[in-house]
Parts: structure tokens; C-alpha cells; sequence
């Protein structure tokens, strides 16, 4: 009887020795959580830029084959949409050196700006 007394006890504190270990147990995995939650964040948000970069399907922004569109309203009456990629090669030292008045029509300037529209561009819409 007296051993299965001290039995028992034991068993009794082995059980509450374990509770406290699956107590101390959890408490650090979360601590542990709440000290890398900013890491983990970023490593999910990671995850989704890369699966969302391959539903995608190349058509993410690319500054080789994009096409920036500008409206122009001074050399054109009642304006155009050109690209801006060719207007800054051709155009720039043209429409920007030889004009008395920017604000005047420059015949040279025109005709090439005129020379960068692009179907692409004449889908947009004026807004001002």
C-alpha cells in the first residue's frame, strides 16, 4: 500500500513535470514567433510577389519594351498622343533648342513629334 502510494506521488509529479514542459514548450515557439513575425512576413509576402510575377505572364512592367505615351498640346491643335521613348531621341534637342517661343507652333518640331504616334498611344484619352 505504502508503495502504491509512492507510486502514485510519482506518477502525479511526473504528469505535472510534463504539463510544465508542454507549457515552457509553447511559450517559446511563441515567443520565438513574435520575435521573427517581421521576417516571416516578409517571406510570405516574398512568396506571393513570386507567384503573382508567374500568373503574370511576362506582363509585368519592362522599360525596354513598355511604351510611355505623352500628349501634346502646343505643336498640335487639338492635340496627339506620341511616344515618349522616341520623342526624347529624335525630338527633344529639335522642339527644345530652336523654338523662339515654346508655346509657338514649330513646323520642324510638328513633324516630328507627328513622327512618334503610335497606335498604342492613340488609345488614351486626354485628361486633364
Amino acid at each position: 500500500s505504502k508503495n502504491m502510494l509512492n507510486l502514485k506521488k510519482i506518477i502525479y509529479y511526473k504528469k505535472a513535470q510534463s504539463t510544465l514542459e508542454y507549457i515552457t514548450f509553447i511559450v517559446f515557439i511563441l515567443g520565438a514567433l513574435l520575435v521573427f513575425q517581421k521576417y516571416i512576413a516578409r517571406s510570405l509576402v516574398g512568396r506571393w510577389k513570386t507567384a503573382g510575377d508567374g500568373l503574370g505572364s511576362e506582363r509585368i512592367y519592362d522599360p525596354q519594351k513598355s511604351i510611355e505615351c505623352a500628349f501634346d498640346f502646343v505643336q498640335h491643335d487639338p492635340g496627339i498622343w506620341y511616344d515618349t521613348a522616341c520623342y526624347k531621341a529624335a525630338c527633344v534637342d529639335l522642339c527644345l533648342t530652336n523654338i523662339p517661343d515654346i508655346k509657338e507652333v514649330y513646323p520642324p518640331c510638328r513633324d516630328c513629334i507627328n513622327s512618334c504616334r503610335t497606335s498604342f498611344c492613340e488609345g488614351n484619352e486626354r485628361s486633364e
